[in-house]
């Protein structure tokens, strides 16, 4: 009883409060006027929250069931699922493996049930410290508040309210109200505790911009290409699916599955992927670029500053990269093989400059490379 008058008082008072409602009402424009893109045919939007409904119904109808049932797949891939029935048993498992690890540092995923346990506050009474790593958890996280909404936990907060509470806790941050300033900020702070935190997860974070796609799904060698094994989740109102698959490394293939509105499935390279497959192959590949090329040229960058281009006469060679020369065997040059090669014929040519056609990562060379697949991994 007593809960319930505190919070019918609690709501009275946020209903009473201007900033709160106009940020309420800013928020809610921008994500209904999203979803009216997202979904124009209301018909369909209808259908489609009819469908989710019966699918919840009959999903609580068989719990115990499916909980069995995820444990086995989870087991399968290496993942220990631990069994609690109240929520002091469920913090303390989680406070076991940290005392395993020696680890005083946890980062945290978004996580309404670790809300709901109040994982953060059993755990500093422990002497353990938690960092909520999504940005609407970690602002009210600084800002000492639980969240309000279960997707959108910081909807309530306006930017400058945001950029005051960063002046507050971060003063050598110059204030910025600007949304990606703030972003970029907490950004930087955030990575500094990820570097300095002991116990971590390795694996790659997938994303696509897909606003029309029914599902999608990340698909490659480490599931067998297929689609069922690792859906995607749709970020509410921005079109962007994204997925974080442990234990991935350099060389792993992948595609996204996608089922559009109409029609049937296909696959799709990633466009911002480092790295693809050599045609005739199609597929990404996962790579890490960090630390892979060091630039050297310094020096050449500081002559073209001072240098009157204007007064120099300019004799420019166009060229494909992928077809200009192969190797012996048919095989593409690598970039290194075409500077020895292509820059002497060039001089001996008379011309002064290069002109690549597209660099961009095509599979079909006789289009020059002006259809593109990927736009960083050539």
């Amino acid at each position: 009883m007593q809960q319930r008058v505190e919070f019918h008082a609690r709501a009275d008072r946020a209903l009473h409060n201007p900033q709160i409602r106009s940020n309420f009402r800013y928020a809610m424009d921008g994500l209904i006027d999203k979803r009216k893109r997202s979904f124009p045919d209301l018909d369909e939007l209808n259908r489609l929250r009819l469908r989710c409904a019966e699918i919840r119904v009959n999903a609580l109808s068989k719990l115990p069931e499916l909980l069995e049932q995820l444990e086995a797949c989870c087991t399968k891939n290496g993942i220990q699922v631990h069994w609690a029935e109240t929520v002091g048993e469920a913090n303390r498992i989680v406070l076991d493996i940290m005392n395993r690890h020696n680890a005083k540092l946890l980062i945290k995923g978004k996580s309404m049930v670790s809300e709901e346990m109040e994982l953060n506050h059993y755990l500093e009474q422990q002497g353990i410290e938690c960092l909520e790593s999504d940005l609407g958890e970690y602002i009210l996280q600084l800002a000492g508040e639980p969240p309000s909404h279960i997707v959108a936990p910081a909807i309530h907060k306006s930017r400058q309210q945001v950029a005051q509470l960063f002046k507050e806790k971060f003063p050598d941050i110059p204030y910025s109200d600007d949304v990606d300033r703030l972003t970029r900020n907490a950004r930087h702070i955030l990575r500094r505790k990820f570097y300095e935190a002991p116990v971590g997860l390795s694996g790659v974070n997938f994303a696509v911009w897909a606003p029309n796609a029914r599902r999608v799904s990340v698909v490659g060698t480490f599931n067998e290409w297929d689609g069922r094994r690792h859906p995607m989740r749709l970020r509410p109102g921005s079109g962007i699916w994204e997925l974080f698959v442990p234990g991935l490394g350099e060389g792993d293939l992948y595609k996204f599955e996608i089922l559009p509105r109409n029609g049937p499935l296909f696959l799709k390279t990633d466009p911002y992927a480092f790295h693809t497959e050599t045609p005739p192959g199609t597929a990404s590949v996962v790579y890490d670029p960090a630390g892979k090329h060091q630039w050297r040229d310094g020096e050449w960058m500081q002559r073209r500053a001072g240098a009157k281009a204007w007064e120099r006469p300019v004799a420019i060679y166009e060229v494909h990269a992928g077809s200009w020369r192969h190797r012996p065997d048919g095989g593409f040059l690598s970039y290194r093989d075409l500077a020895d090669q292509l820059i002497p014929y060039v001089l001996e040519m008379g011309f002064t400059h290069i002109e690549f056609l597209p660099l961009a990562e095509h599979p079909y060379g006789p289009s020059w490379g002006y259809q593109i697949s990927n736009f960083y991994a050539p």
